[in-house]
């Protein structure tokens, strides 16, 4: 069973998802138990437990953008610490995209933050997940890095649009 992982753009954070079966989606009052923000809620208007699943490609982008891959010996550490971030056990997983969380909004900067992307999406095909990634992106208002992530892939194609919050220096 796969989770699903979400991106609230909204509020910069990422989830994930609560599942119902269809025999789930309302109350013994026959009231609808899925909240206006499309997730299950109890009686009591909390969120329920549970995790959803599908959304393969999708949590796959997310958790590569999301997560911090390693900076190489030859990256400047943005933070001033010296600490290459990375997993232990794959330093390679994730994007290098919080290596540029001080830089300026320039347009060297946006290719950069593209490449990131890109490199950190490589494995979708080289294990055969995706036949094609397209990339888009553009600087935002309020310091945000946006834009959209098609998958080409053997059941057709999937959208994911990303948003990043950027901490620039000018």
């Amino acid at each position: 069973m796969d989770i699903a992982t979400i991106w609230d753009a909204a509020q910069s954070r990422g989830d994930w998802a609560v599942p119902m079966p269809a025999a789930f989606l309302r109350d013994s009052n026959g009231r609808s138990v899925i909240g206006a923000d499309g997730f299950a809620v109890r009686a009591s208007g909390a969120p329920a437990a549970g995790l959803l699943t599908g959304a393969d490609i999708e949590t796959a982008v997310l958790i590569s953008l999301f997560t911090d891959a390693a900076a190489g010996a030859d990256d400047i550490i943005p933070d001033g610490t010296g600490d290459p971030r990375g997993w232990w056990a794959d330093p390679t997983i994730g994007s290098k995209l919080w290596l540029l969380a001080r830089a300026k909004r320039t347009p060297q900067n946006l290719q950069l933050a593209i490449a990131y992307i890109r490199q950190s999406l490589g494995w979708l095909t080289t294990d055969g997940v995706a036949s094609a990634i397209d990339v888009a992106a553009e600087w935002q208002a309020g310091g945000r890095l946006a834009g959209q992530i098609v998958v080409a892939h053997a059941a057709g194609s999937t959208s994911v649009p990303f948003d990043y919050a950027w901490k620039d220096l000018a």
